[in-house]
């Protein structure tokens, strides 16, 4: 919660900033203490419960989440579009599933402690 207050205040957390996004208050300007703090307990009781809090924007004509309206704050666009944020985030994510798929794999084909046990006896039983 303190991550998302402080990016609050600062006007978006890191990923949006790197996708050329801003939170403001309808007024365009950062959030303020109280704003930020709002913003932060409704993403706090939004994703626990399945994200409820970010489904009703899907149902909201202008996209705003729950933690948007409790706290009066809007995500805006902050300048030009950055298709490079977007690419840049698609490699990283790209990256961070093979890692994940080669660490999964060597779990996968590294013998236990089972199979080597039970390669032993069978040693002990060919000699």
């Amino acid at each position: 919660m303190l991550w998302q207050f402080l990016w609050n205040i600062a006007g978006g957390t890191p990923g949006k900033q790197l996708m050329g996004l801003r939170v403001v208050t309808a007024q365009g300007e950062a959030p303020g203490f109280f704003s930020a703090a709002v913003r932060a307990l409704g993403w706090l009781l939004s994703t626990p419960l399945a994200n409820l809090g970010f489904l009703v924007a899907l149902l909201h004509p202008r996209t705003r989440t729950l933690h948007d309206m409790l706290s009066g704050t809007f995500v805006v666009e902050a300048g030009p579009r950055r298709s490079s944020g977007a690419a840049a985030f698609l490699l990283a994510a790209l990256g961070a599933w093979g890692f994940f798929a080669l660490d999964y794999a060597a779990a996968l084909l590294r013998p236990t402690p089972q199979d080597l046990a039970a390669v032993a006896k069978a040693r002990e039983g060919l000699e």
